[in-house]
């Protein structure tokens, strides 16, 4: 696979924060820059969802006995992501990663080699049938629909019409006892200032986002339900209450539903 060494990438640029290998100078002077505007400690926020995303799928292993995954604009499969938790819990679990970047799938496949029960598939996450209906899927599941499924940091990309339709396919196709991971932009954003200026850039770069209530998040997914756990700010889904920021900014929310 040939690497233009010119452009940086989402997924490396992600690696490198998570403090990854998987990256490039190109990869790193972008992140460095970035980091140096972003009002926060960027790194310590990457590391945040990762931290987030790895009790998640831990939950859905360990307590809801799940052992196929399907991971929607995964990244690089690096730092911990899913693959690496859940097959350090049952090595038997079966995870299918997906991106809507060629070269991140590209370079996906490179990594996971020799992982038997971890495949990468291209997909677009506005349309989840394109994983779904995919032979990888059909190869390494079968007919075993019950699925842990991570839909973390996409739907506030998605204008409602695109959301609903995606959650009521994935609803469809999921057996009874699936979970899906699911975070998205809080209401706040519309109150900030500064978040509201990130917008505006967003939406002029062709990348509008969307931000919603709870109501309207749940409203959204139905009729995937909503756990016991409720929903947290941010990526503090799963955290012990001790370590939980009660003045950490709300931005987002982050919740586990089921069928």
């Amino acid at each position: 696979m040939e690497i233009d060494l010119t452009k940086p990438n989402a997924a490396r640029v992600v690696d490198y924060l998570l403090g990854g290998h998987h990256n490039f100078e190109i990869d790193r002077i972008l992140a460095d820059r970035n980091a140096e505007m972003f009002p926060g400690d960027m790194f310590e926020d990457t590391r945040k969802v990762r931290r987030c995303l790895q009790r998640v799928v831990a939950y859905m292993t360990k307590e809801k006995g799940l052992t196929n995954f399907l991971d929607f604009g995964s990244g690089l499969p690096t730092c911990g992501n899913t693959h690496e938790v859940v097959l350090a819990i049952n090595p038997q679990a079966k995870v299918i990663y997906s991106d809507i970047d060629h070269l991140t799938v590209a370079y996906g496949k490179e990594i996971i080699v020799g992982e038997p029960n971890v495949r990468y598939v291209w997909c677009d996450a506005a349309d989840p049938s394109t994983l779904l209906d995919s032979p990888e899927v059909k190869e390494l599941l079968g007919e075993d629909r019950r699925v842990g499924i991570i839909f973390m940091n996409l739907a506030h990309f998605l204008d409602d019409e695109t959301v609903v339709s995606g959650a009521r396919k994935l609803y469809e196709w999921a057996a009874p006892g699936s979970h899906l991971f699911l975070t998205g932009e809080s209401e706040t954003w519309k109150a900030d200032p500064h978040l509201q200026e990130i917008s505006k850039l967003m939406h002029r770069a062709g990348m509008p986002l969307y931000q919603r209530t709870k109501q309207e998040w749940l409203a959204l997914f139905s009729p995937w339900r909503l756990t016991e756990h409720g929903i947290a700010c941010n990526v503090q889904w799963g955290l012990p209450e001790e370590e939980k920021d009660p003045e950490e900014r709300l931005i987002g929310y982050s919740m586990i539903l089921y069928k």
